[in-house]
């Protein structure tokens, strides 16, 4: 059962949170990234987002297929977390309150797109750290044979690109430099760029996927030496997006 009236308040918030305000300006109303294996350290406080005017919060967004299991956790020391989870559409699916230091959130996502997080309190205008980790299953790897490049040594990569039908990318010969350009439905003229880039200042090495096409895309990169595999998932353009989006991740892999 939601407590309050969050349920409305929050997804007219959600409706509203990508579009610059002045409330929103005062109140830092806008959603962050979080990326699946992530795990970020941030604070709570009044400068946030109400909660239905009772509670301050912080938003989060990441992307998945239908069918991804997700599991979400919010602890702290110093406050009692509450988690929200919101579909695409946007629809609240799932509120966890804690009765300790942690709430968790485990989901299978019902449909593909943008999803939002809403990280928040139990108690009304409570402030304090917290940590925050999203956890993602691996879809698996479609059949046929890995894509690789001399561009990009050490690793290799599957394409999987849908709008009506699904179409596994195949390798464009004529490519830019330390670059796997891949091509979908016309064979030859690429539509989505694929770098492995680093070792950055982290430490990590860096995947960086940029697609030129309004279609679905996933991209599954594995590290040859270790076995390791990153999923990566592009959701198509809605009927009012006029956004490609792209991508790195600063966590990606290890040298």
């Amino acid at each position: 059962m939601l407590r309050r009236s969050s349920a409305t308040w929050l997804l007219s918030l959600l409706a509203t949170a990508l579009l610059p305000s002045v409330a929103q300006a005062a109140h830092h109303c806008f959603p962050e990234p979080l990326f699946c294996g992530e795990t970020r350290q941030a604070s709570l406080d009044a400068t946030e987002c109400f909660l239905d005017e009772e509670s301050w919060a912080d938003f989060y967004t990441f992307t998945g297929p239908a069918g991804r299991e997700v599991t979400i956790t919010l602890s702290s020391d110093s406050i009692v977390p509450s988690l929200f989870l919101f579909s695409p559409q946007p629809e609240l699916v799932v509120e966890e309150d804690s009765v300790g230091d942690t709430a968790t959130i485990h989901h299978t996502l019902e449909s593909g797109g943008l999803w939002r997080i809403g990280a928040t309190t139990v108690g009304p205008r409570d402030t304090g750290q917290y940590t925050i980790t999203l956890e993602c299953s691996t879809p698996v790897p479609p059949a046929g044979n890995w894509l690789t490049t001399p561009e990009i040594p050490g690793f290799r990569f599957k394409v999987r690109i849908t709008a009506q039908n699904a179409i596994a990318g195949t390798k464009t010969a004529d490519c830019i430099e330390d670059t796997l350009c891949v091509s979908g439905a016309l064979p030859g003229r690429a539509e989505v760029f694929l770098r492995v880039i680093g070792p950055r200042p982290n430490g990590y090495l860096w995947p960086t996927v940029v697609k030129l096409t309004t279609s679905q895309v996933e991209v599954w990169i594995e590290q040859v030496a270790t076995g390791q595999v990153r999923y990566y998932f592009l959701p198509g353009a809605g009927p009012t997006s006029s956004e490609l989006p792209g991508f790195f991740d600063r966590n990606g892999f290890l040298p």
